[in-house]
């Protein structure tokens, strides 16, 4: 029974996240009630679901507002997070999640970046089958939890892919989306624009890294529904849209968004690391990529007539595992690897992460080590075959070239 698992039940949901902004205080209070779940268990799954949605929640919003205290508050979380993952498995394996509680969960997951265990992976997904087939899951949940899955790179099984289509598209076409006016499309029960968009992006993302399942007739069966240009109606839904176009048919009709062509901090850094090495960081990226991306494309690196596209890749780039604290590239990151080697399938893209290049950044500038990364890293790219690349470490500044999982096909349509 439940209550036989859970000991010392106490409502930790009632009054857990109501700040607005994250300061010193209030990263203390984020911290202290967090560690409640250290020594006391949520008195109802709704009250655990609702602690991992809220955080994720609110520390999405203070992340868009740039807000202090936010990279700290997200380093205690996965620190945390397992005291969390183990009362909702005690609540999952005995069938106490609902479907909105299952989904949000997931959701959180994947908004804060942090990857769940693959105990809890494998009991969500066997709890959310039982309750998709159900039909316990609303288009909002349906679509949340492909978004995560897509989010996390954490490709879904083929059963749950399948039964995931069918919900969710007899759901779109009881809805008649096109039909639906503003207020209908504010129901959770139904696919507004975002869930469509999201799903779409989701279908083509998993596609993008997966091996073995081919979603395009999915993309097709979804993408039908969003034939009204009405419903892509802000810049993120029109990269979502757009780039789910591209990777299935090579082209699009939906105007190509403004991509940030900003340079980081991060990335200045690394540009001027590879160019007091000697090398040249001056040239554009391919127009086959620019049409595409504009000037979102980092920067290419050259010497003696040899040429790589580096993408520099913050921590936002990651997913981060709360049991063993190394990352990799999250979904969105592995996507768009995948598109620019469909659309630049003759060139050389290496992806380096800020994990793998700050300790070379922190040496001082005339550490001959700093030339040896770079020679070293150029020296390996001017061998390989063209394709999306990252850098894996070896004994802390040794580094060796990782190929990215190849494509299915490259072919576009």
């Amino acid at each position: 029974m439940l209550q036989e698992v859970l000991k010392k039940p106490i409502l930790l949901d009632s009054d857990f996240f109501y700040f607005f902004k994250l300061n010193e205080k209030n990263l203390k209070n984020f911290e202290r009630k967090w560690r409640l779940l250290e020594t006391h268990d949520a008195k109802d799954s709704k009250s655990l679901a609702n602690i991992m949605h809220k955080s994720a929640k609110h520390l999405k919003r203070d992340k868009q507002q740039n807000t202090p205290g936010y990279k700290q508050a997200v380093e205690f979380l996965t620190k945390h997070v397992n005291f969390w993952e183990d009362q909702a498995l005690a609540w999952m394996k005995q069938g106490g999640f609902n479907s909105q509680e299952l989904a949000s969960s997931l959701w959180a997951y994947a908004t804060l970046g942090i990857e769940p265990s693959a105990e809890f992976m494998a009991v969500w997904e066997e709890e959310a089958l039982a309750q998709m087939k159900r039909g316990e899951f609303n288009s909002q949940s349906l679509a949340n939890s492909l978004w995560a899955y897509a989010t996390l790179g954490i490709e879904p099984s083929a059963e749950f892919i399948a039964v995931w289509e069918e919900e969710a598209l007899a759901r779109m076409k009881r809805d008649a989306f096109k039909s639906q006016d503003l207020a209908s499309s504010l129901n959770q029960d139904e696919f507004d624009s975002q869930n469509l968009d999201n799903s779409l992006w989701a279908v083509s993302v998993i596609d993008s890294f997966s091996n073995s399942q081919d979603l395009k007739e999915l993309y097709s069966a979804i993408r039908v529904n969003i034939s009204d240009q009405s419903l892509i109606n802000c810049p993120e839904a029109q990269r979502q849209v757009r780039d789910s176009d591209l990777w299935f048919t090579g082209k699009s009709k939906v105007l190509n968004p403004e991509r940030e062509g900003t340079v980081s901090g991060f990335e200045r850094k690394v540009g001027t690391l590879f160019k007091d090495a000697g090398y040249s960081i001056k040239g554009e990226a391919p127009n086959c990529l620019k049409a595409f991306f504009g000037e979102s494309i980092d920067f290419p690196v050259s010497r003696g007539g040899e040429t790589i596209l580096v993408e520099v890749d913050g921590p936002d780039h990651y997913v981060r595992n709360w049991k063993t604290g190394l990352v990799r590239h999250n979904g969105a990151t592995l996507f768009q690897s995948a598109l620019m080697q469909k659309f630049a399938p003759e060139d050389i893209i290496l992806r380096i992460g800020y994990e793998q290049v700050d300790p070379v950044l922190e040496l001082d500038p005339d550490d001959s080590l700093r030339t040896a990364f770079c020679d070293n890293v150029f020296h390996h790219f001017s061998t390989q075959q063209p394709g999306a690349y990252g850098l894996k470490s070896q004994n802390g500044i040794v580094y060796s070239l990782e190929r990215k999982r190849p494509l299915r096909s490259l072919a576009i349509a």
